[in-house]
């Protein structure tokens, strides 16, 4: 029953989502508003919506474990599995102004979060304060990129659907509320499961709820690699990572203070490392091969393997 609760969850998160993302672009372009502002915001929320969902629901129950490991579970998935998947497709050409603004703030966002993170304690505290410090850095994110991308709004364009407004208001009303019932579910079965199994909700978060709610970056990734599309590949999963530790880990902490045991230090540093690696790499040539994206694909299981020694 927890097994088909969690996979019932996930499934309502994924379509939650691309019901969202889907009326909230047509009903934004029908209102006139820039497709930059779109982008900025209710896109980028519903590519991460199921994350954002699953964890301050479980910041609200007081699941701390589940809040903070599904965002740190969900990043290393992005820019280690996706990303590798996606240049194994089709090798992935880097922009210049990703390596010069997004990127270095992505690192910047994972730095102050470990930063917040540590405590001279037994534990790590991500505390209230800390939590409306990271969601302040989002705001100041999304007005710096407004600002640096507004003179290429013009060659920037979301595909949506030809929906009328009732179709667009219904999908949206059904898209947030299948993202709600999907966070409940997936959190209660997760919860279910790592108790019947005798694992921490930790794990659980890091590997099971994570790649789970990352389905829809996964999916949106490899088909802009299969559409030659780079740029969205990169800005889907670069934008998503930032989105995360600032919105999502700021909003679930804000929400209740995220206290963690001190053996979750491998897993934070470990976003890091290979954060930086991931940087070095889309600094050579400036593009990700087929073998950098072979290695990066790598590195995610051998993690994954780690995790699962570590839990046995």
């Amino acid at each position: 029953m927890s097994i088909f609760m969690l996979i019932l969850g996930i499934g309502l998160l994924v379509l939650g989502a691309n019901w969202f993302v889907e009326s909230s672009v047509s009903i934004a372009k029908k209102f006139k508003i820039p497709s930059i502002v779109i982008g900025l915001t209710l896109v980028a929320f519903g590519t991460s919506a199921p994350e954002a969902a699953v964890s301050i629901s479980s910041a609200v129950k007081q699941n701390s474990d589940i809040a903070f490991a599904n965002v740190l579970g969900s990043n290393l998935f992005n820019i280690l599995f996706i990303l590798g998947i996606t240049a194994m497709i089709q090798p992935i050409k880097i922009q210049k102004m990703s390596i010069k603004k997004e990127l270095p703030f992505m690192l910047f966002t994972t730095a102050i979060a470990i930063f917040l993170i540590w405590d001279s304690s037994s534990v790590f505290l991500i505390s209230k304060a800390d939590g409306w410090i990271l969601m302040i850095l989002f705001l100041m994110y999304l007005y710096a990129m407004l600002e640096i991308i507004e003179s290429q709004k013009e060659k920037l364009s979301l595909p949506a659907k030809n929906l009328s407004s009732g179709k667009g208001f219904i999908y949206l009303i059904l898209g947030l509320s299948s993202i709600v019932l999907g966070a409940e579910l997936t959190v209660k079965g997760a919860i279910s499961i790592a108790k019947l199994l005798h694992i921490s909700d930790m794990i659980i978060g890091l590997t099971i709820v994570a790649v789970g709610t990352s389905l829809p970056e996964l999916v949106t990734s490899i088909v802009a690699a299969i559409k030659k599309e780079s740029d969205i590949a990169v800005g889907n999963i670069i934008g998503s990572n930032i989105f995360n530790l600032l919105f999502i880990l700021g909003a679930s902490s804000a929400i209740h203070p995220i206290k963690l045991l001190k053996s979750s230090l491998f897993d934070t540093f470990m976003l890091l490392l290979v954060s930086l690696i991931t940087s070095i790499l889309m600094f050579t040539e400036y593009k990700i091969s087929r073998k950098e994206g072979f290695f990066l694909t790598l590195t995610y299981l051998t993690y994954i393997l780690i995790i699962i020694i570590k839990a046995i």
